[in-house]
């Protein structure tokens, strides 16, 4: 049973002449009546299903037995009574009756004279419900399996679960936000919804347009209200003002899972664009023609500080372009970040980060400096800044090699966290923007860092919070 769109006029004949005025029994037949004749009714097992005339998007469910026809929606409720729902099932079931299409037998098919399928859509013979259930919500915090279940166990758990803890996870990291202060003008969009809508399109790897239906449910859940549009989201992935929030979520959302990390890396890698299809490998140690794009705008680089048991990210900075991109000199402001919420006792990096300062930033928080030193590295001048600290540390690694190299597979934890990054949330970027971009690769980030927390509350038992 099938309708065209509903015109302006029969929608208003189908409400109520006044909002909170009940225009009794013979009120509800007339709307009833323009109800079956503009309205599917779809059967399922125990019932029909109808659109609110109101809100389309919305489902009631009838039922009908010998005491008349049960309605969920807010009019039957209140009264308990029959609605202009349940009139326009009847009149629809006494329409349907007369009609030849609806002759043809429930289990199967035939074909109508004007060519198309004609099938038996009211079953009288279909089990009641016992009692009309209201529509049931996704379960936002799952419950967790018993600690000592397998760890195969609680891996897939955390991974079957993951969206419901997702949503309600984001919104309270979200709210760790303030809102700015606004003394005039037009008021501005909410930062804690615009920083939602943002991470969550980037969770469900999808384009602005495909995911704001997402968007839309996961707010029904969690109880956002009413949300930013589409085109307002988009403008604030290309505001340089929101790069520094989204690089203190980042570490924010690390947060918890600091009681399990003591060991860290540092490393950097490449994000692609759709407008250039080339992995990262491929422009960095490809052939001369790929390597000629290294250098390009279509690249956007990413620094992080990572945990080495969480594979949590723990700090990260976004370059725009690979030009004054270099490792070195991140390490000490994404060690900086990492010390205020983390108890670092070793941090690993490659020869890239080898220098005097480094070390020294590293060996001053009363860390362990895992970085090797290249095969041409001397022995400075020990009255020079950091000389004698390079040189202790110099002369350990060459007389300890075998000792250095034991524990150091650990930086390879890094190059982990770069490829499920990009394995999950997707190497190239949607956006053409650079600002876009380096926000984009930000929010791939905290989206990680959430699904890592969501993934050792099952494993470690952990109860992840961020307000």
């Amino acid at each position: 049973m099938t309708t065209t769109a509903l015109p302006d006029s029969a929608l208003l004949a189908t409400t109520a002449p006044w909002p909170g005025e009940d225009d009794g029994d013979e009120g509800r037949q007339q709307r009833g009546l323009v109800v079956a004749a503009t309205t599917p009714y779809h059967k399922v097992p125990g019932g029909w299903l109808t659109p609110s005339q109101t809100n389309p998007s919305k489902l009631y469910r009838l039922a009908r037995d010998e005491d008349g026809t049960y309605c969920e929606c807010p009019d039957y409720a209140q009264r308990e009574a029959a609605c202009k729902h349940a009139y326009g099932l009847e009149l629809a079931l006494g329409r349907e009756e007369q009609s030849e299409a609806v002759k043809a037998r429930v289990d199967g098919h035939r074909e109508a004279k004007n060519g198309h399928t004609a099938v038996a859509i009211l079953d009288k013979s279909a089990p009641l419900p016992e009692k009309l259930a209201p529509h049931q919500m996704p379960e936002t915090d799952p419950p967790r399996p018993p600690a000592t279940a397998p760890r195969s166990t609680l891996y897939n758990q955390a991974q079957e679960n993951e969206t419901g803890h997702f949503i309600r996870l984001l919104w309270d990291l979200v709210q760790t936000v303030p809102q700015p202060e606004q003394d005039r003008g037009r008021p501005k969009a909410d930062i804690q919804k615009i920083l939602y809508g943002l991470v969550h399109r980037v969770h469900t790897t999808k384009s602005g347009r495909r995911s704001y239906s997402d968007l839309k449910l996961a707010s029904s859940i969690v109880g956002l209200g009413k949300l930013p549009s589409r085109p307002t989201l988009t403008a604030y992935m290309e505001d340089p003002d929101i790069t520094p929030i989204l690089e203190e979520l980042v570490t924010t959302s690390a947060v918890p899972l600091s009681p399990l990390e003591t060991g860290f890396s540092i490393d950097s890698s490449g994000f692609g664009t759709t407008i250039r299809d080339e992995t990262w490998a491929d422009a960095k140690w490809g052939d001369e023609e790929s390597r000629k794009s290294y250098t390009g705008s279509t690249w956007t680089k990413a620094h992080y500080m990572a945990g080495n048991y969480t594979n949590v990210i723990t700090a990260a900075f976004v370059t725009p372009t690979l030009k004054k991109s270099g490792d070195s000199p991140q390490l000490k402001k994404l060690l900086a970040i990492t010390d205020q919420y983390f108890n670092i006792e070793s941090v690993y990096a490659d020869k890239a980060y080898l220098s005097g300062p480094n070390l020294r930033a590293i060996i001053d928080r009363g860390a362990r400096a895992r970085i090797p030193f290249k095969k041409d590295s001397v022995y400075h001048n020990p009255r020079s800044k950091n000389g004698k600290l390079w040189n202790d540390l110099l002369h350990y690694f060459r007389n300890n090699t075998e000792e250095f190299y034991k524990d150091y597979h650990a930086r390879s934890n890094i190059e982990s966290d770069f490829s499920a990054v990009k394995r999950i949330f997707e190497e190239l970027t949607r956006s053409i923007c650079p600002t876009a971009r380096v926000n984009e690769v930000l929010l791939k980030a905290i989206a990680y860092n959430i699904t890592r927390c969501i993934y050792f509350s099952y494993i470690d038992g952990i109860e992840p919070f961020f307000g």
